[in-house]
């Protein structure tokens, strides 16, 4: 039996020796996926358009309510941009996406006139297109479609 056991246990003490535990100290985009929107981010979003500078404090504060923190961008792994601003009750989403697959969204997505090239309203959220640049509001309650004109002002 004693005999077994250190059959057993000698290629495990091997695979143990011979790891590299210098390999386990990369940080992952998901790791530093929420960083605030004032720091140096670790890589740049697939766009050049910076999804917090799309909307002033001032702005947020008169729509929504005075939000908690400062507003901070997450990085997803469609490299899409998103600035969150938390208020109570709520939160403000705002999303910036150049390669936005509108296929996604419900066949029966409801038109709204007036914003960008094109704008829907689906899932909870509104979407806009300018240009090549897709811009989505979500939380905003019923003042999504003011919010997003601002955005698609400064695009």
């Amino acid at each position: 039996m004693r005999r077994a056991l250190i059959v057993l246990a000698l290629p495990l003490v091997f695979v143990t020796a011979c790891s590299d535990s210098s390999k386990n100290d990369t940080a992952t985009p998901t790791d530093q996926a929420s960083v605030p929107a004032t720091a140096e981010r670790s890589y740049p979003p697939q766009n050049d358009i910076d999804a917090c500078g799309l909307l002033k404090d001032e702005e947020v504060e008169a729509l929504l309510g005075k939000p908690d923190q400062p507003p901070y961008v997450f990085m997803d792994r469609k490299s899409q941009q998103m600035c969150i601003w938390e208020t109570q009750p709520t939160y403000l989403r705002i999303n910036v996406n150049r390669a936005f697959d509108v296929s996604v969204l419900p066949a029966n997505k409801p038109e709204v006139p007036g914003l960008g090239d094109e704008a829907y309203r689906a899932k909870a959220s509104l979407y806009a297109r300018k240009g090549d640049v897709w811009v989505i509001v979500r939380g905003a309650g019923d003042k999504d479609e003011e919010i997003m004109q601002l955005a698609l002002g400064r695009l």
